[in-house]
């Protein structure tokens, strides 16, 4: 897939992730915690909070076009409904220029 292809996907998957996030949201009164991440999508998580109302939203952590899991983070102390996703993009090392990240609006 040409790398133009493959950051289209990512953020064709961030809009995904972030909808499946905000309807985890509308369910649950809270956004997963960091901890908790993406897979609260997949299983109802154990650890707190626990929300009182659970619906499996997707079948498996997404990845990204490089197979790699995004990664998840929800902004602690600010707006608790401010998050980021994160792709390590193809260098596959998060934290360095190729990274694509997502901001909830």
């Amino acid at each position: 897939m040409p790398r133009s292809h493959k950051l289209s996907r990512t953020d064709a998957d961030f809009n995904a992730i972030g909808s499946s996030l905000k309807t985890y949201r509308l369910n649950a009164g809270f956004y997963p915690t960091t901890e908790q991440g993406l897979e609260a999508l997949v299983h109802k998580p154990d650890t707190a909070p626990i929300p009182g109302r659970w619906t499996k939203i997707a079948d498996r952590v997404p990845t990204d076009p490089w197979n790699r899991e995004y990664r998840y983070r929800r902004f602690e102390g600010g707006d608790p409904s401010d998050f980021e996703l994160r792709s390590a993009g193809r260098d596959g090392i998060f934290g360095t220029k190729d990274d694509n990240i997502y901001h909830s609006p």
